[in-house]
Order: structure tokens, then C-alpha cells, then sequence
């Protein structure tokens, strides 16, 4: 240890001796110019993204579609169950996910809810062995979506979903359980009553 502290000591005396012979290095370049035929650049990356998604596209599908966990999450029948029980704090018959920010991408039409929620049987080995788990996927914060100049949706694959809040997500979440639960304190109690009224909303 003592080796080591004499090592950068001198190190340092030497770096300060030398200092007044170092040229200071120029700073990067923060701005880029824009490209003179922006429309041709863009078409350019959009392809480019489509043929790096295509080959890629296992990648792109553990980053879109599978859940962080397989046996972690909401019981996906329980998280389809939310708007039944407390209408109020979901969103729209369509998407009751989109109070949140997450929304259907129109890329994959017969997926069973909003983009960036994934369920566990989509990566468990034996389909059985346990029940049906959604929890988040990376899609939920990263994959955004703006309207260009034409009115059409243009999905951003790796970028930010400006729309995506999980506080939001959470506090609808307690809120929900607060309404099963009522003025309920005993746990028992609380677990009955939840049991009771998700039951009652899958009928």
C-alpha cells in the first residue's frame, strides 16, 4: 500500500512540473451542423433502424415484449382486472393503460394489452409450471412515439416515451387497493375482501 501511495505521489509532482509544457486539448464539438438534405437523412436512418432491427429482431423482441420477470409482477388476469374494479382510475375502454402513458402500438395490432408490458409465458419454458406474471418491459420507457408532418404515429425504438409515468401507474395502483380494501385495518380481513371483489369482477 505504502508502494502504491509513493507511485501516484510522484506522479502527481511530476504532472505539476510538467504542467506549464501541456497544451490544453480543444474542447469537443457540442453542435453538429445539420445535414443540407435533411429529408434524404432521415429516410436514411429510418431504413438503417428497420435493417438493424431485422436483424436483430430476437434482441428486439426480449427488449419489446418480455417482462423483466418470470415469476414477479401482477397476476396478468388480476392487472386486467384493475379497470372492472376501479373504472375511475383507468383510462379508456380500449386501453385502460393509457392514463398512464402506455400505449397499443399499432405494429403489433394482437397484442393482449398496451406496449410495454410484457406477461412471463412469452419467455417460460414450460407453459404450465406457473401462472401468468405482467411486469414491465424495457419498451415501457423506451420506445416513444410522435406524429409527424403527415398525421401519422412514427414509433421511436430506443428512445424515450415522454408519455410513460410509473408514479402515475403506482398511485392508481394504491388507490385501486384502498377502494377493495375500504375502512378494512385487519389483514385477514383486506386479503378476504380483495379475494371477494376480483372474483366478483371476473364473473
Amino acid at each position: 500500500m505504502k508502494y502504491i501511495f509513493l507511485v501516484f505521489f510522484a506522479y502527481v509532482s511530476l504532472t505539476a512540473c510538467d504542467s506549464q509544457q501541456l497544451e490544453e486539448p480543444s474542447p469537443p464539438a457540442y453542435v453538429q451542423n445539420v445535414p443540407v438534405d435533411w429529408a434524404h437523412y432521415q429516410k436514411y436512418k429510418q431504413t438503417a433502424k428497420k435493417d438493424y432491427i431485422k436483424q436483430n429482431w430476437i434482441a428486439y423482441e426480449w427488449f419489446t415484449n418480455f417482462p423483466f420477470s418470470e415469476t414477479d409482477g401482477i397476476p396478468y388476469i388480476l392487472l386486467k382486472l384493475l379497470p372492472v374494479i376501479a373504472p375511475e382510475y383507468w383510462g379508456s375502454d380500449d386501453n385502460f393503460l393509457d392514463a398512464v402513458g402506455l400505449f397499443d402500438d399499432e405494429r403489433q395490432a394482437d397484442y393482449p394489452v398496451a406496449r410495454g408490458i410484457g406477461i412471463s409465458a412469452l419467455s417460460r419454458k414450460e407453459p404450465f409450471s406457473n401462472i401468468d406474471y405482467a411486469s414491465f418491459t424495457c419498451a415501457a420507457c423506451h420506445i416513444g412515439r410522435v406524429r409527424d408532418e403527415n398525421d401519422k404515429i412514427r414509433y421511436i425504438d430506443g428512445g424515450v416515451n415522454a408519455e410513460f409515468n410509473i408514479v402515475q401507474f403506482r398511485v392508481r395502483l394504491y388507490k385501486t387497493i384502498q377502494k377493495i380494501y375500504g375502512q378494512e385495518k385487519d389483514p385477514a380481513k383486506q386479503v378476504k375482501n380483495a379475494i371477494a371483489e376480483f372474483s366478483k369482477a371476473l364473473e
